[in-house]
């Protein structure tokens, strides 16, 4: 272990020495020998070194040596900035003896690594990230790079990826990536990708991309999946998944703690048997069913989708109203007798429903309601159709 050690004789005659541990570099010893010393003229010494305690008798100890402390460790570290840096893969740079600098510009034809970044960097593979508890760490600016981003702190800008954006802290700005981007913290922007993108933290903008992730949410995301805690805004995709949603959800199956996932049965008069799963959030739902119904002395089977809302009625009482569709077909074949051939008949029934409910418990209920239904009657393959508009009425029950 190398040692730096520093004297001062003082005008009365009193002489100040201090011994600390020395770091790497010339440059750095020269640094901390320079600082040290102003320290001890400002007679600042004793800030630094512990206060000396009650005399006590001394006593006999085999206790290992203790290093000694390097009091430079909890002061603030001047930051260093270059106007340029470049390597080809690092440590193969312009910047090793300054790892922990700030660089204006940083380029890299392979790997590149610097402490700070407030201007641009480019590169293959661009990674900003402290020395040793020195330079910021941090993005204010530009990152380019051909495969990845990787910033150890917060990114104030834009980054753009061929691979995938890397925040561990968090981000103000926009990042753009072909395959994913990633904050640990807080998102104030925009996160764009073909694959996916997560904010460990609040995200207060946009996601877009396959699969999207955040905390809290004030905003839009637009996904084929949306995951988050709880959502202030729209969410767009085919999967939506939230503690709560206080906003628009717009998806096949959306699904939140304060709606949940219910079964529900029931039958009415122009459904004779319908069975299915609502995805439920505090104001909206989707239900996908399946359904039985018998007509024209045949029996149809088929399935269909609803969408709707809910308005709430008071502590057990609850309205809904949705728009569905649902496709029937007859199992059994039909027998034209002009042409002798053989068909499948078929039912679409469009329809409006109003309904009211009561919650009876936690996870049973009852509902009756009326709806206006349409229904195109198919024959022969699409060649002879028929069309009726009519009400319906009908009753179920939802766990």
């Amino acid at each position: 272990m190398r040692e730096l050690v520093v004297s001062w004789d003082s005008p009365q005659g009193r002489t100040l020495t201090r011994m600390v541990t020395a770091r790497e570099t010339p440059d750095e010893a020269v640094e901390d020998a320079v600082l040290l010393a102003g320290n001890l003229a400002r007679n600042e010494a004793d800030d630094i070194a512990p206060k000396p305690g009650p005399p006590r008798t001394p006593a006999l100890s085999l206790a290992a040596p203790v290093p000694a402390r390097n009091p430079f460790a909890t002061m603030a570290q001047r930051e260093r900035r270059l106007v340029a840096s470049a390597s080809f893969f690092f440590p193969l740079a312009t910047d090793l003896d300054r790892r922990d600098a700030t660089s204006a510009l940083d380029v890299n034809l392979i790997y590149g690594r610097i402490g700070g970044i407030d201007g641009a960097q480019l590169g293959l593979i661009n990674v900003v990230t402290p020395e040793r508890g020195r330079g910021t760490g941090s993005v204010t600016g530009l990152e380019i790079a051909a495969l990845a981003n990787f910033v150890g702190k917060d990114v104030e800008g834009l980054q753009i990826a061929g691979g995938v954006n890397v925040t561990r802290g968090g981000l103000d700005g926009i990042e753009l990536a072909a395959i994913g981007n990633s904050a640990a913290e807080r998102v104030r922007g925009a996160q764009v990708s073909l694959g996916f993108n997560r904010s460990g933290g609040k995200l207060e903008g946009a996601q877009l991309g396959l699969v999207n992730t955040a905390d809290d949410i004030d905003g839009v995301q637009i996904g084929l999946v949306n995951v988050a805690r709880r959502v202030r805004g729209v969410t767009v995709g085919f999967v939506n998944i939230a503690d709560d949603i206080d906003g628009v959800p717009i998806a096949p199956f959306s699904v939140t703690k304060s709606g949940g996932l219910h079964a529900v049965a029931w039958s009415g008069s122009s459904g004779f048997a319908s069975v299915g799963v609502k995805f439920a959030t505090r104001r909206t739902y989707t239900l996908l069913f399946g359904a039985y119904h018998r007509d024209f002395d045949r029996d149809f089977t088929g399935g269909g989708l609803a969408v709707g809302g809910r308005v709430s009625l008071g502590a057990e009482f609850h309205a809904d109203i949705d728009v569905s569709g649902t496709y029937l077909v007859a199992p059994k074949a039909s027998t034209d007798v002009a042409t002798d051939s053989t068909y499948h008949e078929q039912l679409v029934q469009p329809r409006v429903r109003l309904t009211l409910g009561y919650r009876v418990a936690q996870h049973f209920g009852v509902f009756v309601g009326g709806a206006g239904v349409g229904q195109l009657r198919s024959e022969l393959g699409w060649d002879r159709v028929t069309a009726s508009i009519g009400p319906e009425v009908f009753g179920g029950v939802e766990l």
